[in-house]
């Protein structure tokens, strides 16, 4: 990681931190291992996103963030003053967040990117994706992708339309 060169590039394409999952490709949210990476990573400065994709997964990255953000706020060396508030973090995906755990992304200053690609294929209405209104309503910060290319379509409108109005390809 320390290969790294943290604002490489222009506003085409530019390297800002560590991407998806900070402890590999294993979903081991709240594991030792995963809290260690997710402090270097903060420590570092570097942008960080996780995905949520269970029902509860979003619990153990939310509590595990709030840990390492405490941490660094109280490092008695003083180099981290505001955590993890300034580093651009996101939580992708988040079909099943709750009102209090996006309180809780939204006082670390956390941007939750929700996706509007595969879930719409499912037809299952418990299963749907996130709860959009919630999030917008809640006043945090929100992105959207697809995971085009890889899981779903690649052009947009079908997971706007989606997002827009709650209807799914069912």
């Amino acid at each position: 990681l320390l290969n790294n060169f943290p604002n490489h590039g222009d506003d085409m394409f530019r390297i800002l931190g560590i991407g998806e999952f900070t402890d590999g490709p294993f979903f081991l949210f709240g594991t030792p291992q995963w809290v260690n990476g997710t402090r270097l990573v903060a420590k570092a400065g570097w942008r960080n996103e996780n995905h949520s994709l269970g029902t509860t997964d979003f619990k153990a990255i939310i509590d595990g963030w709030k840990a390492v953000n405490d941490e660094l706020i109280s490092d008695p060396n003083g180099g981290y003053p505001d955590g993890i508030t300034k580093l651009r973090w996101t939580l992708a995906q988040v079909p099943f967040i709750t009102t209090g755990y996006l309180n809780n992304l939204k006082a670390l200053g956390v941007v939750v990117m929700v996706l509007g690609g595969w879930r719409w294929l499912t037809g299952d209405a418990a299963n749907n994706g996130p709860p959009f209104r919630p999030i917008v309503d809640n006043g945090i910060r929100v992105a959207m992708h697809s995971d085009g290319t890889q899981i779903s379509t690649m052009r947009p409108w079908i997971n706007i339309y989606y997002a827009v109005t709650g209807k799914n390809a069912r």
